[in-house]
């Protein structure tokens, strides 16, 4: 008889198949983890490189702007995706593919009720990025004999496999594998209308984006196979002996090799205060390895050299290494006005800077062929919505922050046109000045000096 008990009011009957578990090798788990990384990408690459586009568009953030939007829509789509996977069938597609399980330590998989979603949803972004410490904690998997990640001992969970060899039961290929997969998290996300109604509509959505994805997947397989005559009897071979596709057999190897999970020490729940003092302690670092990555971001100094050319102020010459200073008062205690010419190093560009009326400066961006050009004589044709005599930047000391107006030539009519840029400036002395453009740090901005 299958035991069964209650979890949070739903019955989950106990896996028939837990003893033919074995501990998980750390290649398969790597495997099938960098299978979850291409199956996310490949789900979130066209609408992501468009949203990205779409936002950045105008806003003068450039490659790094469009690649930090890119990288946070993967991750939400990694940890929201993959979370749905596991509360459903206690799977990713990686771990499908491999033949892997997530259970809880008391052997139950996930429960399909809100609390379990809230589990699964927590395990896959609070388990990965904090506790994991942006992934350092799963070098703790090679400490222990169950090959438990710092994620799996702060939620309790541990990732154990099972080889055909052991469970008949487990499909043989990986098609096959995929297959079943894709069934069980429809009948899954079926249950869950049943159960819920509209409730888990968001995560019914993205379930079907899943199986979408597999059934393209294998459907572009079988395309592939079928095209040549070796594949063609592959299939034939295949169909003879009742399977579909090449077994799985690199990961089932390396788990019919691996301990038996009955046979190896159970891994023993933390206590409250263990479980609370691992958030705490690696919430702390996970902060602190933040912390340095921006500080050593913004304290780059004027490292690496910028490219020769570019629409808009981030483009000039080569990086001044000089750490910037306030500029020294005058002989009166005030400080020098910025007003004047300047040149990056290469020469093909110029900063003019003018004072404006009520404070702060007017600078113009130009290139060689619009030097001198006057934006108030140009019409605007991108960034923010700006009237010359509006675009300025203000500040004291070292540092000023505004609006800046690029000036370039219209396509071959004679008429030029301009661009708003929001900037900082940076004085590093009374004849340097470098510039920042959008969220950009000092060492991606290129350096004006003062025009004997």
């Amino acid at each position: 008889m299958v035991e069964v008990r209650e979890v949070i009011g739903m019955a989950i009957p106990r896996d028939p198949g837990a003893d033919a578990l074995r501990v998980t090798p750390h290649s398969v788990r790597l495997a099938a983890f960098a299978a979850d990384v291409l199956f996310v990408l490949m789900a979130v690459l066209v609408p992501g490189v468009i949203a990205a586009g779409g936002l950045v568009w105008g806003t003068g953030w450039g490659t790094l702007g469009f690649l930090a939007i890119f990288l946070l829509i993967f991750a939400l789509a990694f940890i929201s995706l993959l979370a749905t996977e596991v509360w459903l069938t206690g799977q990713t597609v990686g771990k499908a593919m491999r033949g892997l399980t997530v259970r809880r330590l008391d052997g139950a998989a996930p429960a399909r009720t809100p609390a379990g979603l809230g589990w699964a949803t927590a395990r896959q972004s609070v388990g990965y990025l904090v506790v994991d410490v942006f992934g350092l904690g799963t070098l703790v998997s090679l400490g222990n004999r169950r090959h438990r990640c710092l994620h799996d001992y702060a939620f309790g969970s541990e990732v154990l496999g099972r080889c055909q060899a052991d469970d008949p039961s487990l499909p043989r290929t990986t098609a096959a594998r995929l297959t079943d997969f894709k069934e069980r998290l429809e009948t899954a996300s079926e249950e869950l209308r049943q159960r819920y109604g509209w409730l888990f509509s968001l995560w019914r959505w993205q379930a079907r984006i899943v199986a979408g994805l597999i059934t393209l997947l294998l459907f572009v397989k079988t395309a592939v196979t079928a095209s040549s005559a070796e594949g063609r009897e592959r299939r034939r071979d295949a169909r003879e002996e009742g399977v579909q596709g090449a077994p799985a057999g690199w990961s089932d190897a390396r788990l019919a090799a691996a301990p038996r999970a009955a046979e190896t020490p159970p891994s023993g729940g933390l206590s409250t205060a263990a479980t609370v003092g691992l958030f705490v302690g690696t919430a702390a670092a996970t902060a602190a390895v933040a912390a340095g990555v921006a500080l050593g971001a913004g304290g780059g100094g004027g490292g690496g050299g910028g490219g020769g050319g570019g629409d808009g102020p981030d483009a000039g010459g080569g990086q001044d290494t000089q750490t910037s200073a306030p500029p020294p008062p005058t002989t009166s205690g005030q400080e020098p006005s910025l007003a004047g010419d300047y040149e990056d190093e290469t020469g093909g560009f110029q900063l003019f800077v003018a004072p404006a009326d009520g404070g702060g400066y007017h600078v113009t961006w130009t290139t060689v062929e619009t030097f001198g050009t006057d934006p108030s004589g140009c019409e605007q044709n991108s960034g923010p919505d700006t009237d010359p005599a509006e675009a300025v930047v203000t500040g004291e000391g070292s540092r000023y922050e505004g609006r800046v107006l690029s000036v370039s030539l219209s396509g071959g009519g004679g008429s030029c046109f301009y661009q708003a840029h929001d900037v900082t400036i940076e004085v590093v002395d009374q004849d340097t000045l470098r510039m920042c453009g959008g969220e950009s740090t000092t060492g991606d901005c290129p350096t004006y000096r003062r025009m004997e």
